[in-house]
């Protein structure tokens, strides 16, 4: 199915830093306080039944800014961070299924369950045009922005075309610069990395 455009402040996190994640029990990292441990929930914070009614009820971009003031309200995240251009979603994937996005991501937001064997997208909002979710294929087509991919244990092939710069910040990769970052946390990992001109990725 096709993401047409999701609002990132539908789906924002506190900015308090993560907890330090260990990558040999866990598939997500922090990255700039944004995600929370593979072992901790949706958000830094607890998300209570009406935060999750909320959001699912407010989710578009026409009523972003609602969506953004109400959720600071609840969960502490500074409203003009979240409306900021960096602002940011976290969409969750499996690999496996033909599924809406929104709706899965949605769905952990309700459950306010720890994801294991899923891949995570991480997109900004101004960035985003359209995502296929086909098989174990992800396509982003979007133009050069804030684009974030983290790639879990499952093997997935992700056709990058459209990035032209990646930060790799895992431990096992120097730091490079540009405003992009690729994470791949497992080698066995596999992608497509056209236009991916700074990459530094050593299967």
């Amino acid at each position: 199915m096709v993401l047409k455009r999701v609002s990132s402040v539908s789906f924002v996190r506190a900015t308090n830093a993560c907890d330090a994640v260990n990558p040999a029990t866990s598939i997500i990292y922090p990255v700039t306080g944004l995600l929370a441990p593979a072992t901790g929930g949706l958000l830094k914070r607890d998300v209570t039944p009406d935060v999750a009614a909320d959001v699912a009820a407010d989710a578009s971009a026409d009523v972003a800014a609602d969506v953004a003031a109400d959720i600071a309200a609840k969960v502490a995240v500074d409203v003009q961070i979240v409306l900021s251009a960096i602002a940011e979603i976290v969409v969750y994937v499996s690999v496996q299924l033909n599924i809406d996005i929104a709706a899965l991501v949605l769905a952990h937001i309700q459950a306010n369950i720890a994801l294991a064997g899923l891949v995570v997208v991480n997109v900004d909002v101004q960035a985003i045009v359209e995502a296929h979710i086909i098989g174990n294929v992800i396509d982003v087509k979007a133009p050069v922005a804030d684009i974030r991919v983290l790639v879990s244990k499952v093997v997935v092939n992700v056709d990058a075309q459209v990035l032209a710069r990646v930060t790799c910040t895992d431990p096992a990769f120097p730091t490079r610069s540009g405003s992009l970052l690729l994470l791949m946390l497992m080698p066995t990992s596999t992608l497509s990395l056209e236009g991916l001109t700074q990459a530094l990725i050593t299967n």
